[in-house]
């Protein structure tokens, strides 16, 4: 179904409805319900019951429903850690290290954990807002400015450090294309990946200067001067029951009750690629096998007959009568299934896609299901050790996670409706429509800065940074190859621009878990990070620029 401009209405109405609002829920259904209506043809009671379809929908997908699930797991992982005392027990610990007692320092230590957990960037997000949230609040540093540091350590910090999920996809989507050294490529494309350096150094240089600008100085002003961690009237995507709950009366601090479920958290998440991504490669192995063995018997089968009808052929006297058109059809039949076999056989995966090694393991890995059994141990383990020491009963650990769980349904509501949008816009092919857009305006030397522009506003659109790797690559590389240039660039180009969706889009699920994570308020987020995104993929576009016409003259 072509609709031409109106599939980026529904995507921008949302976003911009949401900005001017403050009304996330409302505005995002509101972009789905237009997206749906366009598509039935402006029925409005066609669209509406498509709405409700689409919304259903969402729970197809086993990675929307895993991440709204371990979100909202998160929530009772909080509550069990903040009421046993190990938030207040790490808290006093980290300051008596001296460590992330100024607004600087508490900072740098969301910025340095974030660089160090790059394995997948939901749980990065999780574990830079464990780590942090405590430490910024006690030196006054405002929500805002803690999600922001959160956000562009996550995305940004997975695309440079590929020895990830985010690494092996972006290989494969090379290998696709016909690179045959795609981890080269990909090697070659960090040091040029210029949004997601300068997003991410250019947080340090904010955090070390501590000099900021537009609506962030604002919360910062107000942090430091009030003492207002929030704005007035902000909703946190965490209930302010959960966030703001004591330590149960009597308890002495335990950092351990913190330190022990982080840990589980941490080192669940690779172990879970790992098994993930192990047992998918065994299974297609051991299907690619046995597919390949029927093939055998198949052709062996097919073999067999053709050679009964060649004999049946020759033993005709072919000047006195006519090949008998019921042999001569089954013959061209079994040739033709014979030729069919023979190429699905060669379509199979080959053994090296196969191999046990790290990239194809992180490649089949799945992300959302390994961050679920972290997050799902990581709460076992908080609510086993309150359990164990006999500082919470049995029936206070389960009143902590239903309400943890509980306090974080706006986040949940917040995420199906950004699943959703972002389904609506594959359904009306967005993407593509944008991209098509740049394609009258190629050359050689702006075909880096157009990839990256195209790439941004597609990310930004659709909150999906792999989404737009999946439909960029197609269209770059073929045209890197036949216009001459450096493939590294355009490569790096696509994957910076996908990386500002992710960034500072409000319908990525990333900026949703970073806002979450922080406990801040979501738009409130969105707004005083956009301004920080816009300049560094201003100073990234003008790297492409520069780097594509040099590779081109120079």
């Amino acid at each position: 179904m072509e609709l031409g401009w109106v599939s980026v209405v529904p995507p921008v109405a949302a976003i911009a409805l949401a900005m001017a609002t403050r009304q996330v829920i409302p505005s995002l259904l509101f972009g789905v319900t237009v997206g749906w209506t366009a598509m039935a043809g402006w029925d409005p009671l066609a669209g509406l019951a498509d709405t409700v379809t689409a919304l259903v929908d969402v729970f197809k997908s086993g990675y929307n429903t895993k991440v709204i699930l371990f979100s909202a797991l998160v929530g009772a992982l909080i509550t069990l850690t903040q009421r046993s005392g190990g938030v207040e027990g790490f808290v006093r610990w980290m300051q008596a290290l001296n460590i992330g007692k100024t607004r600087r320092s508490a900072s740098l230590v969301a910025w340095v954990t974030g660089l160090v957990v790059f394995v997948e960037s939901s749980i990065t997000c999780l574990v830079v807002g464990a780590v942090a949230r405590p430490l910024s609040d006690a030196a006054g540093v405002s929500r805002e400015k803690l999600a922001y540091v959160c956000d562009s350590t996550s995305a940004p910090v997975c695309i440079l450090i590929p020895l990830n999920a985010w690494g092996a996809y972006v290989m494969g989507l090379l290998a696709i294309q016909g690179i045959d050294q795609p981890l080269i490529v990909l090697l070659e494309a960090i040091p040029l990946n210029f949004y997601a350096l300068v997003a991410l150094f250019g947080t340090l240089l904010v955090i070390l200067l501590q000099k900021d600008f537009g609506p962030m100085k604002k919360a910062e002003d107000r942090a430091r001067n009030e003492g207002k961690l929030l704005a007035d009237g902000a909703l946190p995507m965490i209930s302010s029951e959960v966030i703001a709950m004591p330590m149960k009366e009597g308890l002495t601090p335990r950092k351990r009750n913190m330190l022990v479920p982080l840990a589980v958290l941490i080192v669940m998440m690779p172990l879970g690629l790992y098994l993930t991504g192990r047992t998918a490669i065994l299974e297609q192995r051991a299907a690619a096998e046995g597919r390949a063995d029927a093939i055998g018997l198949e052709l062996d089968a097919i073999g067999l007959e053709l050679d009964a009808i060649g004999l049946e052929l020759s033993n005709l006297d072919t000047e006195l009568a006519a090949i008998p058109a019921g042999e001569a059809m089954l013959q061209e039949l079994g040739k033709a299934r014979q030729a069919a076999l023979e190429a699905e056989r060669e379509a199979l995966p080959s053994a090296a896609a196969l191999e046990l090694d790290v990239f194809n393991i992180l490649g089949q890995g799945s992300g959302s299901t390994a961050v679920l059994w972290a997050v799902l141990a990581s709460t076992l383990i908080a609510a086993f050790m309150a359990l164990a020491q006999r500082l919470l009963s049995f029936g206070e650990v389960n009143s902590l996670i239903l309400q943890g769980m509980a306090g974080l349904m706006p986040m949940a509501v917040i995420m199906v409706l950004a699943f959703a949008i972002n389904n609506t816009c594959s359904a009306m092919e967005t993407g593509p429509y944008v991209a098509s857009l740049v394609e009258p305006w190629l050359s050689p030397a702006l075909l880096p800065f157009l990839l990256f522009v195209c790439a941004c506003f597609i990310a930004f659109s659709t909150g999906t940074s792999w989404g737009t790797f999946g439909i960029m690559m197609p269209i770059g590389i073929p045209l890197v190859a036949a216009m001459g240039g450096s493939l590294p660039l355009v490569v790096a180009a696509i994957l910076g621009g996908g990386v500002f969706g992710d960034h500072c889009s409000p319908i990525s699920d990333t900026t949703v878990i970073s806002s979450m994570a922080t406990a801040c308020d979501h738009i409130d987020h969105v707004r005083t990070q956009l301004p920080y995104a816009l300049v560094a993929a201003a100073i990234a576009g003008v790297g492409y620029l520069i780097a594509g016409v040099a590779v081109v003259f120079l």
